[in-house]
């Protein structure tokens, strides 16, 4: 979906964008249209030549060359993410002023490790000499890292493939999501003292281990992922004791013979039932003693009224 966006007066002014070519300038301030409030879009050269020159024949070939020349200046950062291919721009928030921005829908650019150039400033233009050994556009140079000998004509460096730092990058990402229960987990000796510290038994720490196994790894979706399952477990075992004690207070109440407060639905509930009971069995609707056991005078009389009536008949 196209956006509107704006063109600040000293663009044009810019030593950067001066040293483009008149075509890269137009793809980028173009490319601006396309991008999403966070500056990113996806990258494939045919789907961003019919988007951006549906009127050109020879823009699906001539706009890898601009693109390239625009990630060299540092102008736009081309990624691969699980075989997609996206671009952004940087600092894009720092140069459109968007109000009540939408986040992004397409994955983040993920910087590369710290052996191979992924920044596109850090990228040189090639000599006129080496201009036909240029990467592919799926390609960037490897990170010199060491000093510079003021000698462009030697060609570029070592390739990095885009796929390979696309994994790298993808494995960060899930990192950062957790990551799954091994289906083999069993409690470290860490975990089980802390489950006895708080007052369990060797006996019941077991069983929640193997309550704990089997419910992570039949679980399904984003919470079956955890960043920290030592937490996990701490967090589980304090749910459990909290459990077990609620079910203990409750029952030593039974087994004294202290009954919970009654409540006035359940009390309805009762006497409804007991109503019933006397209907099936025959006893007289209501006796003595009924409104203080059922504690809503309405059962009684409704079932007083309702034998008046049918003795009539």
């Amino acid at each position: 979906m196209g956006r509107i966006r704006s063109i600040k007066p000293e663009f044009p002014q810019s030593e950067t964008i001066g040293k483009l070519s008149r075509e890269a300038r137009l793809l980028f301030i173009q490319l601006w249209t396309i991008v999403d409030d966070d500056g990113r879009t996806r990258a494939a050269a045919r789907m961003l030549a019919s988007l951006l020159y549906p009127y050109d024949e020879d823009a699906p070939k001539l706009i890898d060359k601009w693109l390239d020349e625009l990630e060299r200046a540092g102008s736009i950062r081309r990624y691969v993410v699980d075989g997609n291919a996206y671009l952004d721009i940087p600092n894009w928030r720092k140069h459109q002023k968007i109000d009540r921005p939408t986040a992004s829908r397409l994955p983040e650019y993920c910087k590369p490790p710290s052996n191979a150039r992924e920044d596109s400033q850090l990228f040189t233009e090639p000599s006129p000499n080496t201009r036909e050994a240029s990467p592919s556009p799926h390609q960037t140079l490897a990170t010199d890292l060491g000093p510079r000998t003021g000698d462009m004509d030697q060609g570029p460096g070592p390739l990095i493939v885009e796929e390979d730092r696309s994994s790298l990058c993808s494995a960060a990402r899930k990192t950062n999501r957790g990551s799954r229960l091994p289906t083999d987990w069993h409690p470290s000796e860490v975990n089980r003292a802390y489950a006895i510290e708080h007052g369990m038994t060797p006996e019941k720490v077991a069983i929640e281990a193997e309550k704990f196994r089997n419910h992570f790894t039949a679980k399904a979706g984003p919470s079956a992922s955890k960043l920290d399952w030592d937490a996990t477990w701490r967090n589980w075992i304090l749910t459990a004791l909290e459990m077990t004690h609620g079910r203990s207070t409750q029952q030593n109440r039974i087994d004294s013979g202290i009954r919970p407060p009654q409540t006035n639905a359940d009390a309805i509930v009762a006497g409804v039932a007991r109503y019933a009971n006397r209907r099936f069995t025959g006893e007289p609707a209501n006796r003595p003693g009924d409104l203080e056991l059922s504690g809503h005078a309405d059962i009684a009389a409704g079932a007083n009224a309702n034998e008046r009536t049918q003795g009539g008949d």
